[in-house]
């Protein structure tokens, strides 16, 4: 099954307190859903990764593919496939098992040939065609607040660490060496808005078959 959500971002870096004030003011609001910590491993098809601006800005008609693996459990992979369209960002993500992730992080990637799922197949055709391998790791240290019962977050990343150094290593030990790459003290600050799509564009989109999102995987 897939998954996907349609939102607008925008993306701030701010001092520590104020993400601490931030924070206290939509944590003081009792019809905001708790706040959510967790870390999240992206394992990137893609080198021209913004680490702190997410939301596609300067970027037109371009897609991105990573491996998100939630507090390095391994229980629960997800694929997932971001599109940048104009300002609005679709994302269509499912879920892959261990074994499948280790083939596709090993390259071997013919099982995904003749798969049902459009994400495994969109992925082996850019891996094919357009020769996209893994590029990037990055954790980020995230922390995620659910404005009421809106589809509305904001999400916080405390920290953002990665690598490019990725040849002959193992991309899901816990203890892959990486890089700083948020200025101590800082924090990244980001603003989610869903966006509710007539269903005429979700036909035209290819996601009449696949389920929308409840809640917003923010990973």
């Amino acid at each position: 099954m897939i998954s996907y959500e349609v939102y607008s971002e925008e993306s701030n870096i701010i001092s520590y307190m104020d993400f601490k004030n931030i924070k206290e003011k939509i944590s003081s609001n009792v019809i905001n859903k708790k706040g959510k910590e967790f870390y999240i491993r992206k394992i990137y098809f893609n080198q021209d990764i913004n680490y702190l601006n997410t939301s596609g800005k300067g970027r037109s008609n371009c897609d991105t593919y990573s491996i998100n693996i939630r507090d390095l459990s391994l229980d629960l992979i997800m694929l997932e496939k971001k599109s940048f369209r104009e300002g609005i960002i679709q994302k269509n993500y499912t879920y892959i098992s261990r074994e499948q992730c280790d083939l596709l992080l090993s390259g071997d990637i013919s099982w995904m040939k003749d798969d049902f799922n459009s994400i495994l197949n969109d992925l082996y055709l850019q891996m094919v065609i357009n020769e996209i391998k893994i590029g990037v790791v990055v954790d980020y240290q995230r922390e995620l607040y659910r404005l009421n019962t809106s589809g509305n977050y904001f999400v916080f990343d405390k920290s953002i660490k990665s690598t490019y150094d990725i040849d002959g290593r193992d991309l899901l030990d816990a203890e892959l060496e990486m890089s700083d790459r948020l200025e101590k003290n800082k924090t990244v600050m980001t603003y989610r808005q869903s966006i509710d799509l007539p269903r005429f564009i979700t036909n035209v989109l290819h996601i009449g078959n696949s389920r929308r999102s409840g809640a917003l995987a923010a990973w």
